[in-house]
C-alpha cells in the first residue's frame, strides 16, 4: 500500500503539474513496474520474482494505469467540464489573492460565465503551468456550494506574465478586476455583513523619525469618522485588493477593532472551511462580532488622511512615512 502511495502520488503531481500526456504515461508505466515488483520482493522474500507470470501482472497493471490517464485527459467522465447549473448554487467562491463571496444571480452568472472562459483557454492554461525558468503563473481556486448541501471545487494555473497583465480581457486581469471591487476588498476585510460592521476603537502607527514609530490611539469621537472615512476612500477607488500591498503605501498602518452584532461572517475562514488542510487554514472565526483589522494606506487616500489629521494625531501630513522616503534618508 505504501508503494502503490507513492507511484499514484508521483504520477498525480505531474499531471497536476500539466505535464504533458507523454511523460505522465512513461512515468505510470516505469513507476507501475518499479513498484509492483518491489512489492512483490517484499511479499515473497526473495529477489527472484521475474516470472512469465508476474511479468504479465505487472503489463496489466500498466495498462489500466495507462487507459486510466487516458480518461482523465480525454476527460471521458466529464468531470472537468462539469459546471453547476446557476439554480442550482447556493453560493460561490472565486479566489486569486482573496476570496469572493458570489450569491446573487447575475454575480453567480458572472462565476459560471468566468469558469466557461477558463475550459475554454485549456489550451492557455496547460501552457502556462509551471516550468524552470518561468515565474509568471497564478493559480486560482473556484468553489460551488449547492442547494443539496454539496460542494463541487476546481484549481487552475493561469498566466499572469506583464504582457498578460496588460490585456484587460485576459483570465487574470479579469480576475484582478473582481478583486478590486469595493464589494470583495470591505467583504474581506469586514466580514459579508460589511454593512452592519462599525469600528469600535482606532489607532495608528505614527513615525516619530523615519526608523521610530509609536503606537497613537484614534480619539473616540473620531473613530465613526474614519470608519466612515476607509468606506468613502474603498467607494472611489483609492482603497482595494490591489493597494494592500501597494508599493505607494504607507509604512504606517491604521488598526481597527471592529464590531458586528450579527458576527463578522469571515469571508477568508468560510472559504477554508472545508478546505483541505494540505491548502492551509484561516485564524477568523466566522462567528466572532468582534476583529481586529490593519488597514494600509497610501497618499491618495484623501479622506482617511483628513480624519487624521482632524483628529490631531497628524500635523499636515507629518508623521507618515513610505519606503521611499527611508530611501531618501538613507
Amino acid at each position: 500500500m505504501f508503494v502503490a502511495t507513492i507511484v499514484v502520488d508521483s504520477i498525480w503531481n505531474v499531471w497536476l503539474s500539466r505535464a504533458n500526456m507523454a511523460k505522465a504515461v512513461l512515468l505510470a508505466v516505469v513507476l507501475s513496474a518499479v513498484s509492483f515488483f518491489l512489492a512483490q520482493m517484499l511479499l515473497e522474500k526473495r529477489f527472484r520474482v521475474f516470472s512469465k507470470k508476474r511479468v504479465a501482472e505487472c503489463v496489466a497493471i500498466q495498462a489500466i494505469l495507462v487507459v486510466a490517464l487516458l480518461l482523465i485527459s480525454l476527460d471521458i467522465p466529464g468531470y472537468e467540464k462539469m459546471i453547476p447549473e446557476v439554480a442550482d448554487i447556493q453560493a460561490a467562491y472565486l479566489r486569486m489573492d482573496i476570496p469572493i463571496k458570489m450569491k446573487s444571480k447575475e454575480e453567480l452568472e458572472t462565476m459560471v460565465a468566468f469558469h466557461q472562459d477558463l475550459l475554454d483557454a485549456k489550451k492557455e492554461i496547460l501552457e502556462s503551468q509551471p516550468v524552470e525558468g518561468r515565474d509568471f503563473y497564478t493559480e486560482i481556486r473556484l468553489r460551488y456550494c449547492l442547494k443539496d448541501g454539496s460542494t463541487l471545487e476546481r484549481s487552475y494555473t493561469i498566466p499572469a506574465d506583464p504582457k498578460t497583465m496588460a490585456d484587460k480581457d485576459s483570465l487574470a486581469s479579469r480576475l484582478v478586476a473582481l478583486e478590486n471591487t469595493g464589494k470583495a476588498y470591505l467583504q474581506y476585510m469586514f466580514g459579508e455583513d460589511y454593512g452592519n460592521t462599525r469600528a469600535i476603537s482606532a489607532s495608528v502607527n505614527m513615525y516619530v523619525n523615519p526608523y521610530t514609530s509609536e503606537n497613537i490611539g484614534i480619539p473616540s469621537e473620531y473613530v465613526d469618522p474614519l470608519f466612515d472615512a476607509i468606506m468613502q476612500d474603498v467607494e472611489e477607488g483609492h482603497l482595494n485588493t490591489s493597494t494592500r500591498m501597494g508599493e505607494d503605501n504607507y509604512l504606517n498602518t491604521i488598526d481597527l477593532m471592529c464590531y458586528n452584532e450579527n458576527g463578522i461572517a469571515d469571508i477568508d475562514y468560510q472559504f477554508w472551511e472545508f478546505s483541505d488542510m494540505e491548502f492551509g487554514t484561516s485564524d477568523g472565526n466566522s462567528d466572532a462580532d468582534t476583529v481586529e483589522r490593519y488597514i494600509d494606506f497610501n497618499p491618495e487616500c484623501v479622506h482617511i488622511i483628513a480624519v487624521l489629521e482632524e483628529s490631531g494625531v497628524l500635523d499636515e501630513g507629518s508623521g507618515l512615512v513610505t519606503a521611499e522616503d527611508l530611501e531618501q534618508e538613507e
